[in-house]
């Protein structure tokens, strides 16, 4: 009897030992796997910084007008824009000489609309 309670003892006792040896070496992996999170999150958020500076400095108004003076374009005249919700689903636009029609295409097709050029008349 006094055997039984002594083996049952030794038992336990190695089983509790192999349980806290399983828990520390979980928490040493989660911590590890936190650290590496925590790293990684860091060097996201100044690439993040990085991009948002670039872009400040790609889209700066001053940037983009030399941009389109360079290549030529002109403002709009805000008088001859159209809104979107009242423009008609089939427009023409003037070319030099040729009416350029456009027909708007579905998203999943493509999102540039397709242009034909009709014949002047």
């Amino acid at each position: 009897m006094k055997n039984s309670i002594i083996l049952l003892t030794v038992l336990l006792a190695l089983l509790g030992f192999a349980g806290m040896m399983r828990v520390k070496t979980d928490v040493q992996t989660l911590t590890r796997v936190r650290q590496q999170l925590a790293d990684q999150r860091l060097e996201l958020k100044e690439h993040k910084r990085v991009l948002e500076a670039e872009y400040a400095l790609l889209a700066s108004p001053g940037r983009l007008k030399a941009l389109a003076l360079r290549d030529g374009y002109i403002p709009a005249d805000p008088l001859l824009v159209e809104p979107m919700l009242l423009a008609p689903l089939l427009s023409a636009t003037v070319v030099g000489r040729a009416e350029v029609l456009v027909f708007p295409q579905p998203v999943s097709d493509s999102a540039v609309p397709v242009a034909q050029v009709a014949s002047p008349t």
